[in-house]
């Protein structure tokens, strides 16, 4: 059986050890939202790049889909996976981003359904989203 952590678990972990909030069987879907809020109290600009930077700081700068190695930050190579706007419980939590490049950003974006399905990411999110859901979520199918 995984223990899991809670809210105030965070600290201590963070500390000795990698990101937590990286890691999703760490941490029930409502502890990760105090965690969350604790980090990012509130929507804003500010807060936008202070979480692109913060994930540039505890991702490997790497293209996760294709693998191409990224030169300097941008905020362009963080991606959400489930939109800010639609999911704005979901805009500050790093389970919902992929590190991405140009190309491979652009194509998750704006891409087809087939485009979409033919990348390494499509595959990951749905298996970390069920991983809060056990099941497919439906922004995956459109």
């Amino acid at each position: 059986m995984m223990y899991e952590l809670d809210h105030l678990d965070y600290d201590k972990v963070k500390i000795a050890w990698i990101e937590p909030l990286i890691m999703p069987q760490l941490f029930r879907f409502d502890n990760r939202k105090l965690i969350i809020k604790r980090l990012f109290p509130v929507i804003s600009p500010d807060n936008d790049q202070k979480y692109y930077r913060w994930m540039w700081e505890i991702k490997p700068h790497w293209c996760e889909n294709c693998a191409t190695p990224l030169q300097g930050y941008s905020a362009v190579y963080i991606s959400h996976i489930k939109t800010r706007g639609a999911h704005t419980e979901l805009r500050y939590d790093p389970m919902n981003s992929n590190i991405l490049c140009t190309e491979c950003h652009n194509k998750w974006e704006y891409g087809t359904l087939k485009e979409r399905r033919s990348m390494y990411v499509y595959w990951k999110n749905i298996l970390n989203e069920n991983m809060y859901e056990k099941k497919e979520d439906k922004i995956f199918r459109a």
